[in-house]
C-alpha cells in the first residue's frame, strides 16, 4: 500500500509542475504575441509614412519599435489581468496583438512630465 501511495502522490507532483510549466509556457507566448502586435504597429506606421523599412537590427532599436518594448510588461499586466476571468484559446492570442497593436491608446491619456526632479 505504501508503493501505491508514493506512486499517487508522485503523479500529482508530476500533474502540477507540468501543470505550471504550460502556464509559463502559455505565458510567455502571450507576451511574445504582444510584443509582435507591437513591432507590426511600428511597421504599420512605417508603411503609412511611406518611409523605408530596413530589415535587422536597425530596425528593433529604432525608437518607435524599442519604445514600446520597454513598457512591455506595463501593457502585459492588462493581458495578465485578463486572463484570470476567461478562457484560453485564440482570443486570448488575438487580445495580446491587439494590446501589442493599440498600446500606444493605453498611454494616450497619460499626462508627459514636465520636469524630472532634481
Amino acid at each position: 500500500m505504501g508503493n501505491s501511495e508514493t506512486f499517487w502522490r508522485s503523479l500529482g507532483q508530476h500533474m502540477i509542475q507540468s501543470r505550471a510549466l504550460r502556464n509559463s509556457l502559455v505565458l510567455l507566448a502571450l507576451f511574445l504575441t504582444m510584443i509582435l502586435g507591437m513591432v507590426a504597429k511600428a511597421l504599420y506606421d512605417l508603411v503609412l509614412r511611406n518611409e523605408a523599412i530596413v530589415w535587422g537590427w536597425s530596425l528593433l532599436l529604432r525608437t518607435d519599435v524599442f519604445l514600446p518594448v520597454i513598457v512591455s510588461p506595463m501593457v502585459f499586466g492588462i493581458i495578465y489581468a485578463h486572463l484570470q476571468n476567461s478562457p484560453r484559446g485564440l482570443p486570448t492570442f488575438i487580445f495580446a496583438f491587439q494590446n501589442g497593436f493599440f498600446w500606444k491608446t493605453i498611454f494616450a491619456g497619460l499626462d508627459k512630465p514636465s520636469s524630472y526632479p532634481q
